[in-house]
């Protein structure tokens, strides 16, 4: 690749429209900001590296060394199969507001190649701009240029807002649940698989069916069967930050046993949308293909 700029290679200025949802930004709304100009790029050089890590602890709050991100594994990874990506505001030269990092797997039963995208971080202050779209959507670029026909991810399936981008927005599916996921308590996640073929969306459907309103008298993080499916009703106001689950222990470790049984059924997650202002709901249905 080609050094356009001192910093980032092969740069680009990112248009309002490109960081706009097109699933879910509303007809005649004013969109994304037009006032920030927002230019991506693949990370190449030591002091790229390095913002990458502050952003990366300031973001998430890491003060404990075996959390830290190392600016060596980084750099490998960009050069063996991996993704080291970032997002700058006002000049190619502004400051790092974005960051995603990942690298190639392979599938433990088949073998076949894809691309695991560990983290995508965005500054506090930016968030809400379509910064993680641009992420995901450059990262995608990156592994498809190593061969790789499909992405990988976890998250906090606890997290409505994140659980909404990844399977409304990107149009991933939730493969995969694993308690436990980091090898400590607590730090369980949904596995979601994003299929980088133009292959159509297999679930178009169920991002549209109406939610029903009766899910407003579920009880949270339980699985209610319905229209061929499951609904599983969570609240809306567990985020991510300092303490995101306090207040929240019920809920989580009822979604541990609702998600355990409900992955092992067969179904996939394909949804997760507000229904009121307190409730998120996600849908799970049989899988309809496009896996790995």
């Amino acid at each position: 690749m080609t050094h356009i700029f001192i910093i980032m290679e092969d740069l680009r200025e990112i248009s309002p429209e490109q960081t706009a949802d097109p699933h879910t930004t509303p007809r005649g709304s004013d969109g994304p900001d037009r006032a920030v100009r927002l230019f991506s790029g693949t990370l190449s050089a030591a002091r790229e590296f390095g913002e990458a890590t502050r952003l990366y602890r300031r973001t998430f709050n890491y003060d404990l060394p075996q959390l830290s991100l190392n600016a060596n594994l980084l750099s490998a990874l960009g050069r063996h199969g991996g993704s080291s990506v970032g997002v700058r505001r006002d000049s190619p030269e502004g400051p790092l507001v974005g960051f995603a990092y990942g690298f190639a797997a392979l599938d433990p039963q088949s073998h076949k190649l894809f691309h695991y995208s560990q983290a995508a971080v965005v500054d506090p202050s930016m968030q809400g701009r379509g910064i993680g779209r641009i992420l995901k959507l450059r990262q995608a670029e990156v592994a498809r240029s190593w061969g790789a026909t499909h992405m990988r991810w976890g998250y906090n399936p606890l997290f409505a807002r994140n659980a909404h981008f990844n399977l409304d927005s990107l149009r991933g599916v939730g493969r995969d649940f694993v308690v436990d996921y980091y090898g400590r308590p607590h730090s369980d996640r949904m596995i979601v698989e994003w299929d980088l073929r133009d292959g159509g969306d297999h679930y178009a459907d169920q991002h549209e069916i109406p939610l029903p309103e009766s899910l407003k008298d579920a009880e949270p993080a339980t699985a209610v069967p319905g229209d061929d499916g499951v609904w599983i009703p969570i609240p809306s106001w567990i985020v991510a930050g300092d303490n995101s689950e306090e207040g929240a222990e019920a809920v989580r470790d009822t979604l541990r046993q609702t998600l355990s049984a409900v992955m092992a059924s067969g179904l996939v997650l394909v949804s997760c949308r507000r229904l009121g202002s307190e409730m998120s709901v996600y849908r799970a249905v049989a899988d309809r293909g496009g896996a790995l």
